[in-house]
């Protein structure tokens, strides 16, 4: 028997499938806002970043807002994150957390290298942003490091403050960055 592909308008209908949102395209922007937030059509959301930055300390960061991108969340201990890193220069694992801060970190360990050939890609999940709960968070990252080493990284993290988020904003620590951000919504079940 062979195998048959669902036309395009059955795929999109289905619940579970992914749907873009928006494509941002920064270019030597300090941060970028993703907003287009539906519960009516979303169960969850999924953020693929890959980025080059201008400064080698180029973290990711990620903060949350309820009121459509106007504010975020970026209060003292507003945030809480673990990390699970390591890369392919030797066989160690490592992790950082931290019990409260501004943001949440969104990277691989590691300093990053500069500039179009260095390279951080990450995937970045979050589910029913819409309640009034703890924002939570999920994201895989991989990179190349200054000593063109490849690391990687899992984290997760939350916002502790309740709130129904409905955009994110991502910037790095230092500088800026440039590179393709695609943002999907995931239909409801």
């Amino acid at each position: 028997m062979a195998n048959t592909k669902p036309s395009s308008s059955f795929l999109d209908i289905e619940s579970g499938t992914r749907t873009l949102i928006t494509r941002s395209t920064p270019s030597g922007a300090s941060s970028v806002e993703l907003t287009g937030f539906n519960a009516s059509l979303y169960d969850g959301y999924e953020i693929i970043c890959h980025l080059s930055f201008a400064a080698a300390s180029g973290d990711l960061y990620m903060r949350v807002s309820n009121d459509g991108g106007a504010t975020y969340e970026a209060g003292a201990s507003k945030y809480k994150y673990k990390q699970i890193f390591g890369n392919n220069s030797n066989t160690s694992v490592g992790g950082n957390n931290n019990t409260g801060t501004t943001q949440l970190l969104i990277n691989a360990e590691g300093t990053y290298g500069t500039g179009v050939a260095n390279k951080y890609t990450s995937r970045i999940r979050f589910m029913r942003p819409d309640e009034t709960t703890k924002f939570v968070v999920s994201a895989e990252i991989a990179h190349m490091n200054t000593s063109q080493q490849s690391n990687i990284s899992v984290m997760a993290g939350n916002c502790e403050t309740e709130i129904a988020t409905d955009a994110v904003q991502l910037f790095p620590a230092t500088g800026n960055f440039t590179g393709t951000i695609l943002f999907y919504g995931i239909k409801n079940a």
